[in-house]
């Protein structure tokens, strides 16, 4: 908690938050001038906070999608959402995160010096539901003494029964950063990160028709030599084998770039039809 503390944005500076955020999270915002947050804006609530952080996002040419998640995918989230901001709750002033990109073992975090840090998921979920689970704990503990579970198990026993209990509970998330439907389509396309699977489908499938006329190579090589032995017959098979995981890939990347691409057209589809009188 304590290092959340010191990478986490302040209100009276989330305006500057959301420009850093989305000049590194490729998102290009507009070169204006963001006014200051009004200091009333840490006692508006939630609904005040939101309004001034979509109208901010929108002048600085993207938008801010507010979010909240079931407890059961706070985790999925925060691997997930970015470019984001996420609020961490807690009485006082309101504090937030600017989430970059998540993976399954660590996210990266623009913190107020302007300087990526990365840190593990769970740390960042306990931040987010901790209140939530305070409001159990003790409950649960007074359910695990009365059942009488041996205190090696009582850990695993709590996160199973608070994740039982609070499923279906909402999160208030935070804030999705992302391009307005009307944006360039090559913004679009760079945000989707596109090229980098279209490049991924090409080299996969590259290399799997060069290995595959390697093998066949080999094989052809050796019966007009006329010397086709267990040595070249082991080549082949290795090669052939070889292709298999390229195959894996180009079908993978094949699907990757289907969705991305088809979920792209839609949404631009949509937003043309939505403009009609």
């Amino acid at each position: 908690m304590g290092d959340l503390d010191k990478l986490s944005w302040p209100v009276s500076r989330v305006g500057e938050a959301l420009e850093a955020l989305a000049r590194t999270g490729d998102l290009a915002p507009r070169s204006v001038e963001v006014p200051p947050p009004p200091h009333s804006l840490a006692r508006d609530g939630a609904e005040g906070l939101g309004r001034w952080i979509e109208a901010t996002a929108g002048s600085l040419g993207f938008e801010a999608e507010p979010v909240d998640v079931p407890y059961a995918e706070v985790e999925r989230l925060v691997r997930s959402a970015g470019p984001a901001l996420l609020r961490l709750p807690g009485a006082g002033e309101p504090h937030f995160l600017a989430l970059l990109s998540g993976r399954r073992r660590a996210v990266s975090i623009l913190g107020p010096d302007h300087l990526l840090h990365r840190l593990r998921p769970d740390v960042i979920c306990r931040a987010l539901c901790h209140e939530l689970e305070q409001l159990h704990r003790a409950q649960v503990g007074q359910l695990l003494g009365a059942a009488k579970v041996p205190k090696r198990r009582q850990a695993r026993a709590r996160v199973a029964i608070l994740h039982e209990r609070l499923s279906p509970v909402r999160l208030d998330g935070g804030w999705l950063l992302r391009l307005p439907p009307g944006a360039s389509i090559w913004r679009q396309v760079r945000q989707a990160r596109l090229p980098r699977h279209l490049l991924g489908l090409l080299g996969a499938h590259t290399v799997q028709y060069f290995l595959a006329l390697l093998a066949w190579w080999l094989v052809g090589r050796g019966a007009l030599e006329g010397r086709l032995d267990q040595g070249w017959l082991l080549a082949w098979a290795l090669i052939l084998l070889t292709t298999v995981p390229f195959r894996l890939l180009t079908t993978w990347s094949q699907g990757v770039l289907a969705i991305g691409a088809g979920g792209l057209l839609k949404q631009r589809l949509l937003y043309g039809v939505l403009r009609l009188e």
